[in-house]
């Protein structure tokens, strides 16, 4: 079952040597801690505290991403006071489809935080 839902979150014709590292962690996954951390994600809403937040916020979502959609990045950034969202053309993983662009656009959103 976890193969299927990773696999699902890469479009198709993705390398496989993007998603295989994440697919070898498979068997070293704690089953009750990854269900009661799905459970968690599904009843814990934190939606009306992330008004509170005031740090720099960077918000990334990939755009073909149907579990963290762009629609809930885009709902996070409206209540997050001077917020900076950035869109992959990528899946759920865009750190693993787009490693180029997801470690420059966090370098320097982590660059802009020295000044």
């Amino acid at each position: 079952m976890s193969r299927k839902i990773l696999l699902e979150r890469f479009p198709h014709g993705t390398n496989p040597q993007l998603y295989q590292p994440l697919l070898d962690r498979i068997p070293t996954w704690n089953a009750s801690v990854l269900r009661e951390a799905l459970t968690s994600m599904s009843v814990f809403n934190t939606h009306e505290q992330l008004s509170a937040i005031t740090a720099p916020t960077l918000i990334m979502v990939g755009a073909k991403d149907d579990v963290a959609t762009p629609a809930i990045a885009a709902g996070i950034q409206v209540q997050i006071a001077g917020s900076h969202l950035v869109t992959f053309e990528t899946g759920h993983f865009m750190m693993a489809e787009d490693p180029e662009g997801f470690r420059s656009v966090l370098g320097e959103f982590l660059h802009s935080l020295k000044t």
